[in-house]
């Protein structure tokens, strides 16, 4: 075989290897989670695979006396393995909570035993993939005067092809294709270059190699199932919330219709329906909808600010900002009440799925892009900036830094109000000091509401650069006049110290949500540390 050949099929080699770490990664954290140590997991797992493979084949290439021929059965080796995956990520659900019910409360333990899984299912057809560089060098370096010049060629072709598979997958496949099919087209690739291999240079019979690809292809494409509703509910979160069988994970899962799926460039997207139509975004729950409408909490983050702008300066606010669309309530509550508002969005998915949530016309200024980038390159200043986020320890963490708000607060008018909400549900007290210091070292006069009745779990923090005076309800906790101090570090884009935090409260499930009374004492008594 030309030596020209080789360079290009170990580039495909690396052009599928991240078509398949990236397609692995999507169903895997819809049941590990996407926090900073489940995808670490994911990843540390596929990368281990490659050096375990890379070893493995360094140590005994003087035995293979064919490695053309050891490259093509590796080749279908991994094709097999990528699509029969298929069906084992859709059974994996239940097999994770049965893991969690047996090691649980010992959070080291069940780190571990997550590791293992991790590795067990990701680290075979790395292993395999691991194996092909120092192989393909083997069949293609003739002199030992020119080794270092042609493992850099092989290598460099192999890095090209990540490069190129990394883009490929995350902009064209996922995105047009989904999941499954993604998959299975990654398979067909490993296999045709086994195939071609193995049939021109006739390492098995002709007969014996189309016998092969008449029973195997249609079977690769056929067979797998993807089913996706195992996936659809955030498991990582409601094992948090408390302990769960797998009869009653199944049972909800049972008693569930999946409206819509989608797999965007961004995220995956499904909207549920039990008694209420639910919107997931990689599996974390965003808004509901019941048959009395929306569910308050998307209303309060423009309704509580915008009531404070008018107690306090005897107007309402002419412009808003809404960082994030979800179910669209927030920014339709500022549009019905004749707020020019402008909402950013960065994932279009998310924009055409809007509609099973806002039937009405939602009269703003929709921009798709990331929120703080548009932040640093607009000029624009609005009365009220606001935004529900995902909680802290996701890929949107840095939504709650000291630099983000930094530039919420520079885009603010001069009596303008930022309105943020906070997960209280993934905290502990410590996590909330660290929070309330944060923003409060960026806005100097801070006020908290309940967003819910008689409970602490959400929060809305108003915070501005002008002293204003809070609106007495039932909803209102305090303001930075009332708080008791207490020094903490502070969450920035260099040290997310609050992803890291709640990560780990998600997998502390004899944590106790901490109760109104509790709150309350913890914020307005001295702390042990200050008294």
């Amino acid at each position: 075989m030309k030596r020209n050949i080789i360079i290009l099929l170990l580039g495909l080699s690396g052009v599928t290897a991240l078509f398949y770490e990236i397609i692995w990664i999507r169903p895997l954290s819809l049941v590990f989670g996407t926090t900073v140590y489940a995808v670490s997991t994911i990843i540390a797992s596929f990368i281990l695979g490659l050096a375990i493979g890379s070893w493995l084949a360094g140590k005994y290439s003087h035995k293979i006396s064919n490695p053309l021929k050891f490259f093509a059965f590796v080749q279908i080796g991994i094709g097999t393995y990528g699509v029969l995956l298929l069906p084992v990520f859709s059974s994996l659900p239940p097999i994770y909570l049965a893991i969690y019910q047996a090691v649980l409360p010992n959070q080291i333990l069940f780190f571990i035993v997550q590791i293992l899984l991790s590795i067990l299912l990701i680290s075979i057809p790395a292993i395999l993939m691991g194996t092909t560089l120092p192989i393909m060098i083997k069949a293609y370096a003739k002199k030992f005067e020119s080794i270092g010049y042609d493992v850099g060629k092989l290598d460099a072709a192999n890095s090209i092809g990540a490069v190129i598979g990394t883009l490929v997958v995350g902009f064209i496949l996922i995105p047009f294709l989904g999941i499954q099919a993604s998959l299975i087209i990654t398979a067909l690739i490993n296999l045709g270059m086994g195939t071609i291999i193995i049939g021109t240079n006739r390492f098995i019979k002709f007969r014996c190699l189309s016998a092969i690809a008449v029973i195997l292809v249609p079977f690769f494409i056929i067979f797998p199932t993807y089913d996706v509703e195992p996936l659809t509910l955030p498991l990582y979160q409601i094992l948090n919330e408390g302990k769960m069988s797998v009869n009653s994970y199944q049972h909800m899962i049972d008693n569930q219709q999946l409206l819509h799926y989608d797999e965007s460039a961004y995220s995956t997207i499904t909207v549920i329906e039990t008694d209420l139509k639910r919107l997931h975004i990689n599996g974390k729950s965003q808004c509901a909808i019941g048959p009395m409408g929306i569910f308050r909490d998307g209303v309060n983050l423009a309704k509580l600010p915008s009531e404070l702008y008018y107690h306090n300066f005897k107007t309402f606010p002419k412009t808003a900002l809404n960082v994030g669309l979800g179910c669209g309530d927030t920014s339709q509550w500022f549009a019905i009440h004749g707020i020019d508002v402008t909402t950013l969005e960065i994932d279009p998915a998310v924009i055409e799925v809007n509609e099973k949530f806002s039937p009405k016309y939602i009269d703003h200024n929709l921009v798709i892009d990331d929120g703080r980038n548009w932040l640093l390159r607009t000029n624009q200043t609005f009365d009220v900036i606001t935004g529900q986020p995902y909680e802290p320890y996701d890929s949107h963490s840095s939504l709650f830094t000291k630099e983000y708000f930094e530039l919420q607060k520079l885009r603010l008018s001069e009596n303008g109000i930022s309105s943020q909400w906070v997960p209280m549900y993934t905290m502990t007290m410590d996590d909330f000091f660290i929070f309330y210091n944060t923003y409060n070292s960026v806005f100097p006069h801070v006020h908290i509401y309940n967003n819910l009745d008689s409970t602490v779990d959400s929060l809305l923090f108003i915070g501005s650069k002008q002293p204003i005076l809070p609106i007495y309800d039932k909803y209102y906790i305090g303001s930075d006049y009332d708080i008791e101090p207490r020094k903490t570090e502070l969450n920035t884009d260099d040290k997310t110290v609050l992803e890291t935090n709640t990560a780990l409260n998600l997998y502390t499930p004899d944590r106790e949500r901490i109760t109104e009374k509790e709150f309350l004492v913890e914020l307005f008594s001295p702390s042990s540390e200050n008294s």
